[in-house]
């Protein structure tokens, strides 16, 4: 069995018959994993090839070591893209992996009880509503940031989905930006390009 954790292709041809568990499904098996048993006790396998982008660095070591150990396997190995090949053993694991996993255990555990404890301390927070519209009726939303041409991330999200929520309470937006925001033409807004001064293009 190969265990690819990279995200391109394995660089090792697999044996006649051999399974090949690619990234993308072992996500699924995050997502998933009490079928994660089945995959690695089914059958016994000649090998198991842990494939990663480059040793000794790559992410999760441990993780991925106890990974291949469990797989029923005669033998254990871990290779690179780079052609590094090297065995993985329980007493490695044992020697070196184990040690870090136990103490991100203990930190997590503790790190979990004092976020509970700050929790409870703070309470739940009221819950709030946004006022009905002004007289008017008006709302002014500033983009500040002069950073052009956005088409995608989470700034477009979070403009988008504040200033259509305050279009959907009643409130006539008008929204101020230094370049005109071609992803809101079609909402209910009011988009009003001010091109930056010379001091603004001096720092963009």
């Amino acid at each position: 069995m190969i265990i690819n954790v990279t995200s391109q292709d394995s660089p090792i041809a697999p044996l006649p018959g051999e399974r090949v568990v690619e990234f993308a499904e072992l996500l699924g098996f995050a997502r998933r994993p009490w079928t994660l048993p089945r995959l690695l006790w089914g059958r016994r396998h000649e090998r198991c090839v842990s494939v990663v982008d480059i040793a000794p660095h790559y992410a999760r070591p441990a993780l991925v070591h106890l990974l291949n150990l469990l797989a029923r396997a005669r033998e254990h190995r871990l290779v690179d893209r780079h052609g590094h090949d090297e065995p993985v053993s329980w007493r490695t694991f044992l020697r070196n992996d184990l040690p870090g996993l136990l103490r991100d255990l203990v930190s997590s555990l503790l790190l979990r009880g004092r976020l509970r404890l700050r929790l409870e301390k703070l309470g739940a927070a009221p819950e709030q509503r946004v006022g009905p519209p002004p007289d008017d009726g008006r709302l002014h939303y500033y983009r500040t940031d002069l950073m052009f041409g956005l088409t995608a991330g989470g700034s477009v999200g979070h403009i988008t989905g504040v200033a259509s929520a305050f279009a959907r309470q009643g409130f006539a937006v008008d929204l101020f930006a230094c370049e005109d925001l071609v992803f809101l033409r079609d909402k209910p807004l009011r988009v009003h390009a001010i091109a930056p001064d010379e001091i603004g293009r001096a720092h963009v």
